[in-house]
């Protein structure tokens, strides 16, 4: 508990090396560096599907939501801080709450409290009726992937939270890079604000690899697509992605290797 506040935090460390080996390309044989790109690629295409369903609200239970509110940012030595409320509708009655986590450089989720509960107003409280407050420092762009579970399990609500987004808007639009691996050697591209079921161009480039297609948004005037922006036999560097509509264009780079500590990019 925190003496000063009386409140409960929650304090989350983001990012080890611990997945700094994910993508190790040099192989003695093709054959063998073949095999080891695609278990890669679908690794990543399996966290890039249950993020982005854990993004979108498709994991929870049928009207079980959290939302978190921002209730402060700082910064320290450099490194930012920032704290979160949870406010939870739906919750089941009569029941315990688990707040568990799955970190971006974790391969399963881990449990971070127990015994939590839900006040009258929907804010979530820890087992002695404070508010629980959850503390990030992450890297730009860095999502954090949350869930609240009932105690007899049946009930789960799935949310994320970027507290340094990577974002740019244009005319209502906008276009977000979030960070799904700690050198960004796996991102989903997160666009907002589009017409209903619009036909966005979509065009991608990274060094001189560079793709363009037509997407559609979906009835939210959504579109999320999981992107793996390294380039072969480069180490770092920076991807830019433009989504065009017929109101809209907005557009973003994201730098991707080094040390995992890129800066924020937007035109």
């Amino acid at each position: 508990m925190n003496a000063a506040t009386g409140q409960a935090t929650v304090r989350i460390f983001l990012l080890s090396l611990a997945l700094q080996g994910f993508y190790a390309s040099a192989t003695p044989q093709p054959s063998a560096a073949q095999q080891t790109a695609d278990v890669a690629n679908l690794k990543a295409q399996q966290i890039a599907a249950i993020s982005v369903r854990w993004m979108t609200g498709k994991l929870s239970s049928p009207g079980f939501t959290v939302e978190t509110h921002e209730v402060a940012r700082s910064t320290k030595s450099g490194r930012l801080s920032v704290q979160y409320n949870m406010h939870a509708s739906g919750a089941p009655k009569n029941q315990t709450l688990t707040l568990t986590s799955w970190p971006i450089n974790a391969t399963d989720g881990a449990v971070l409290m127990t015994g939590l509960a839900v006040s009258a107003n929907g804010l979530v409280l820890g087992a002695d009726g404070t508010p629980i407050v959850l503390t990030f420092s992450p890297v730009p762009g860095e999502v954090s992937r949350l869930n609240l579970v009932s105690t007899d399990k049946k009930a789960i609500s799935s949310f994320s939270v970027v507290p340094q987004p990577i974002i740019h808007e244009n005319r209502g639009c906008s276009v977000e890079a979030v960070r799904l691996m700690h050198h960004f050697e796996l991102a989903v591209i997160r666009a907002k604000g589009f017409q209903p079921n619009e036909d966005i161009q979509f065009a991608s480039k990274s060094y001189n690899e560079a793709k363009d297609s037509q997407v559609k948004a979906d009835a939210n005037g959504e579109y999320l697509v999981a992107v793996l922006p390294f380039v072969k036999n480069k180490k770092k560097g920076a991807t830019t992605v433009k989504l065009k509509g017929a109101n809209c264009a907005p557009e973003i780079s994201f730098e991707w290797g080094g040390n995992g500590e890129t800066t924020r990019h937007h035109r």
